[in-house]
């Protein structure tokens, strides 16, 4: 997600700790379903026009 974002992995972290792109524990791994990256990018990039 971090290379697809263009972003480091701690970014993903915090944005996923702040709760501004919604996530998944499977395990103790961190999966970010589609449609959250999906809302994700459509809030950020109506934010930053």
């Amino acid at each position: 997600m971090a290379e697809f974002l263009g972003v480091c992995r701690a970014t993903i972290y915090k944005l996923t700790t702040t709760g501004q792109l919604a996530h998944i524990y499977v395990g103790s791994l961190i999966r970010i379903p589609r449609i959250a990256l999906a809302a994700y990018l459509s809030v950020n990039r109506a934010a930053s026009r």
